[in-house]
């Protein structure tokens, strides 16, 4: 009985034994399978017309970090894999181009290029429990949120208050503002920024769309009724460059302003010399001389045969 007992016992020992291998091997399967599995992040960016021209440098800066952290061994011997949706700048292609990020499987999303844009995402990005990444976003209204939501930006506070500085510096008090309604949220948040900062303003502005067809002769000659003594545009590129052209064919010499939105080498394309001389409040120098962001330039350059942009940077 007590040979019966030892026996069994043995094969109890060794069953136990096959099955730890199993589970081992079972185990080792699926840590491999998990660390060859890449890791998918999105990109969610305005890509459409003209307004979607700088996010092209958005994209190929996202598209060169990818590649060179999969170079470099990925994230824990895990590559990443970098989808990339177009947003079309409106709430529907917003919500359209984050679930389909979503359903593919990112636990990032990286957008948007808008404040606006951003706001409408946050709810159904965070609401999936994805984390919402921004270098872009400056709007207040999601100032002090820490929950699935990061942003490498300033916010619009810092922005209002160096145009403040900087206005109060020159001692101008009559100011015209042009407002971009395609993107209020920060547009107007500065606007209405500025304005608490201080009632020795006299300020007001004008709406202009930069999805629709400009107006740009007719916002101009709105921009300068009241004698400005500065006049700050809160739009994009090319809304920036062309109003600048056509407030100094009306005769304006005064001071022009302009936002990090406009920021970038297509100023001049559109501007030409009326945007010489234009004030650009930005937390970004144009290029830097450490070596990492020198290792970036050049690495941007070999990739896409031209110069990146801060938008490429960040």
């Amino acid at each position: 009985m007590a040979r019966h007992d030892w026996r069994i016992g043995v094969i109890l020992k060794r069953a136990l034994l096959g099955l730890l291998l199993i589970g081992a091997i079972f185990l080792w399967n699926c840590h491999i399978k998990e660390t060859s599995r890449p890791i998918i992040i999105g990109l969610s960016v305005n890509l459409s017309g003209a307004t979607g021209a700088p996010s092209d440098d958005i994209r190929d800066g996202a598209i060169l970090g990818v590649k060179e952290v999969n170079q470099n061994g990925g994230v824990r011997g895990r590559p990443i894999q970098l989808l990339i949706r177009d947003d079309h700048n409106t709430k529907e292609g917003v919500l359209r181009a984050d679930q389909e990020l979503i359903d593919a499987g990112a636990v990032v999303i990286i957008g948007h290029s808008y404040s606006q844009n951003t706001l409408i995402a946050y709810p159904l990005v965070t609401g999936a429990g994805r984390v919402l990444f921004t270098g872009y976003t400056a709007t207040s209204k999601l100032s002090g949120i820490d929950d699935l939501f990061i942003r490498t930006s300033v916010d619009d506070t810092m922005y209002a208050k160096a145009f403040d500085l900087y206005l109060k510096k020159r001692g101008f008090t009559r100011l015209a503002f042009l407002v971009d309604i395609s993107n209020p949220s920060f547009s107007l948040d500065i606007f209405r920024l500025i304005g608490k900062s201080g009632s020795h303003y006299r300020l007001w502005y004008v709406e202009y769309d930069s999805r629709r067809p400009g107006r740009f002769k007719e916002i101009a000659q709105e921009l300068l009724e009241g004698d400005p003594e500065a006049i700050i545009l809160l739009t994009e590129v090319k809304g920036t460059g062309i109003l600048a052209q056509k407030l100094r064919e009306l005769g304006y010499k005064g001071l022009l302003m302009a936002s990090i939105w406009a920021y970038g080498p297509r100023l001049f394309t559109f501007g030409d010399d009326a945007v010489e001389g234009l004030i650009l409040i930005s937390m970004l120098k144009p290029k830097y001389d450490n070596p990492g962001y020198k290792l970036f330039e050049r690495n941007y350059r070999d990739e896409f045969g031209r110069s990146p942009t801060v938008k490429a940077a960040r």
